[in-house]
């Protein structure tokens, strides 16, 4: 879908506040799909809060680049009818800006906010998951304290480049819990 066919369908959903689900083609080979409520776009990246089985998980910053459709059918309207009788709607939206001119202002106002975060790498050669916290911003990558599955951070910190990010979340229960039991290697 050409991306002006995009914008003018992000927009929409940001007005009115609409379920949706997206199809994301992030490398040649690999779809991945996002779906809830957009909070606010730029020409490069939406925001968007995550839904999983009629319940708010998180924000999401995705490049508009790597988004192949938006789909806003039937069933998504059903969805969005379902929420509104759960009383999620009432839900819908973020208490801090999230700058969206560029990664380095999504990072900075992440920074800011002292969010735990994941960066995803998906369908890359380096194809990554991390998860932990910001420690410098620049203008071509991000400096990271990554943590393991035991909750330890690593020894080294990863620096992750922008071109290589297809997808940021923060805000999401698992963040959010996870983050709460994080700790320090000790010294040998």
């Amino acid at each position: 879908m050409k991306k002006d066919k995009i914008i003018e369908k992000i927009k929409f959903h940001c007005e009115t506040k609409k379920y949706c689900r997206l199809t994301r083609k992030v490398s040649k080979h690999n779809i991945q799909f996002s779906s809830g409520y957009m909070l606010d776009y730029s020409d490069d990246f939406i925001l968007l809060q995550e839904t999983d089985d009629f319940i708010f998980d998180g924000y999401s910053v995705l490049p508009i680049k790597d988004i192949d459709h938006l789909r806003y059918n039937k069933w998504d309207k059903y969805y969005h009818k379902i929420m509104g009788l759960e009383n999620q709607l009432e839900l819908v939206g973020i208490n801090y800006t999230v700058a969206l001119k560029n990664w380095k202002s999504v990072f900075k106002s992440l920074q800011k906010n002292g969010s735990n975060i994941i960066i995803e790498c998906e369908g890359t050669e380096y194809n990554s998951f991390s998860i932990g916290h910001i420690i410098k911003v620049s203008k071509s990558d991000v400096t990271f304290h990554n943590y393991d599955p035991t909750g330890l951070f690593d020894k080294n910190l990863r620096v992750i480049e922008y071109e290589m990010i297809t997808k940021v979340q923060f805000g999401d229960r698992y963040n959010n819990v996870f983050g709460k039991y994080t700790r320090y290697r000790k010294e040998k």
